[in-house]
């Protein structure tokens, strides 16, 4: 089924005089790594492109090559006027709504993940189980025989390197290897790569992880452990949103619980909750709040707010479905 989708897809690309790629709002590796490297093959190909995302990427990201295009900006996104447009990583179907209407006569929307919640909403949707995005555009890019650079393989491979956690959570698996290996003789960075993943830490940052540490409460009942991080945190601790990334991702190996979830306040007034697993499917609870991922690994945000009350702390839902009243907190 893929090798025909992958077809339509080249075949628009080829006849795409102008196209925007585009990795998911909340910018992660896997997303980056899988517009940067379709970045530069379409560049090979003689396209006009660029990548846009809403923000500039986060400074761990810094190591991944690309030269090219990257716009940050509205206006310059508006006067780009592409007529393809390709989603990476990206279940948030507005968002990418977001994007074409800036666009004056968008015909395509291609929507390239591998999670198994994507709500398809592209003109070609390449969804693929998959360890990666990373790994379904590596398989894209294959089909095409493209010429695989030593910056397009790591690239490849820092999406994979993230999203399976160094090959170590439940997404990891044969293919995984297969894929790494073929692009490690590609000439992609991996110590680059393993630097940024397991080095790249300020003191601010470990501060911060310090603070969901010393909340962690344990409903033995329900086999779930749980912690929090408030925006307070982030402006006492000088941090970010991006220095949370490994937290649940680091519970989640090293306690022996069923599900572990992180919740964090957003700039934009709502809880983010991260949830991970290795023997139950969070997939479906996250579903239930709007959200999705995968069986092991997944995700949802809702309008809320949370309550610090000296070493105590309470999910304030503001929506009708309160995260209290469907997960047995502690």
């Amino acid at each position: 089924m893929d090798k025909a989708i992958h077809a339509k897809i080249h075949d628009v690309l080829s006849a795409s005089d102008r196209i925007i790629l585009v990795p998911d709002e909340r910018i992660d590796g896997d997303s980056v790594g899988s517009a940067f490297a379709m970045y530069e093959y379409l560049k090979q190909k003689g396209a006009t492109v660029a990548v846009y995302t809403p923000k500039p990427l986060p400074r761990k990201y810094g190591f991944m090559p690309f030269d090219g295009t990257l716009m940050h900006d509205a206006n310059e996104l508006a006067r780009f006027g592409a007529e393809t447009v390709v989603a990476f990583d990206c279940s948030d179907r507005k968002f990418v709504e977001s994007v074409c209407a800036g666009q004056k006569g968008v015909k395509y929307i291609i929507n390239i993940d591998h999670h198994a919640t994507n709500p398809k909403y592209g003109t070609i949707n390449l969804v693929s189980k998959s360890a990666s995005t990373c790994s379904v555009v590596y398989w894209l890019l294959k089909s095409a025989k493209a010429q695989m650079s030593p910056e397009m393989a790591t690239n490849l491979f820092a999406g994979l390197c993230f999203d399976t956690g160094m090959f170590s959570n439940s997404a990891t698996d044969q293919e995984s290897f297969e894929i790494a290996s073929d692009l490690v003789l590609c000439g992609a960075k991996y110590h680059q790569i393993a630097n940024a993943y397991f080095s790249d830490k300020s003191i601010d940052a470990l501060v911060l992880w310090g603070r969901a540490f010393e909340r962690i409460r344990v409903n033995e009942e329900a086999d779930i452990a749980v912690t929090c991080i408030t925006r307070s945190d982030f402006e006492h601790t000088k941090t970010s949103e991006e220095d949370c990334e490994g937290i649940v991702n680091f519970l989640n190996a090293v306690l022996r619980i069923g599900i572990v979830m992180l919740f964090r306040e957003t700039s934009d007034g709502k809880i983010k909750a991260s949830m991970r697993t290795i023997t139950r499917d969070v997939s479906r609870l996250a579903s239930m709040f709007g959200g999705g991922g995968h069986v092991r690994a997944a995700g949802f945000k809702v309008p809320g707010r949370i309550q610090l009350d000296g070493e105590k702390w309470s999910i304030i839902s503001l929506t009708d479905q309160k995260i209290e009243d469907i997960i047995p907190l502690p």
